[in-house]
């Protein structure tokens, strides 16, 4: 059988080929990526980010004052958002129930919790599940060495066959983890997560991947028996070999 851990360091190794090395991003504190990330469920990044922008300037950058914010209200500051509705109800019992567990308004002590724990108790919050709770440990501030699985990266694992096609997003994101390589940083998971989500936006798409460009092609059995001897050839020269496609990332 196959290691897991040296599949996914080829995938990632493509990956950095094809698409470059991400450069470092915004990394904000704890509470606000875990509000970016409510807002940001099937919702485009540009959307997301400009309701995350209004609801901040909303409450002048303290969102402790979701907590007593009126729903119909912050509905109406994230209304291009998917689920709106749901969300505007969500932030404020997800802000509530923070201050009561913990006092205030602050994630800060999951720094130093095991991360297993840290996730667990994330995901008891409203509205958060695997992909926000992880998103907060490893895209904020805190850089907790985890792995953001967001529905680009869990299509692309299905199809590549890294997990059962029958794994929920929960379930991939578990079984992924697992098979993360024991040399990669927090940074090098944040780098795989940027590249998995840029390669499904614009090569593996959900209706009708692009099999023919994809940097993939020799490693995914989705491509199927067409991928012949130009897969063949690529699985033979190895990933040094593979062509960038795009320039280097923003």
């Amino acid at each position: 059988m196959p290691d897991p851990s040296r599949t996914l360091q080829a995938v990632h190794e493509r990956l950095v080929i094809a698409y470059g090395t991400p450069a470092p991003g915004w990394q904000p504190d704890p509470v606000s990526q875990l509000v970016l990330a409510i807002l940001a469920i099937r919702t485009h990044d540009t959307v997301s980010l400009r309701a995350f922008a209004a609801l901040a300037r909303h409450v002048r950058g303290d969102w402790s004052v979701l907590e007593e914010a009126d729903p119909d209200t912050l509905e109406g500051l994230i209304a291009p958002v998917t689920h709106a509705e749901k969300k505007a109800r969500w932030l404020p019992r997800t802000v509530e129930t923070i201050v009561r567990k913990r006092g205030a308004l602050s994630l800060a002590f999951l720094r130093d919790w095991p991360v297993d724990a840290a996730r667990a108790w994330l995901e008891a919050l409203p509205g958060v599940g695997p992909k926000i709770a992880n998103s907060v440990l490893g895209l904020s501030t805190l850089k907790r060495p985890v792995l953001v699985v967001d529905t680009h990266h869990h299509r692309i694992a299905r199809r590549l066959r890294l997990v059962p096609e029958t794994a929920d997003l929960g379930k991939a994101t578990d079984l992924l983890g697992h098979q993360i390589p024991h040399d990669w940083s927090a940074r090098t998971m944040v780098d795989h997560h940027v590249l998995m989500k840029r390669h499904g936006q614009w090569f593996c798409h959900e209706a009708a991947p692009d099999c023919a460009s994809c940097c993939l092609r020799s490693l995914c059995p989705h491509a199927g028996p067409a991928a012949g001897a130009q897969s063949a050839a690529l699985a033979a020269t190895g990933p040094a070999m593979v062509p960038r496609i795009l320039g280097p990332t923003h």
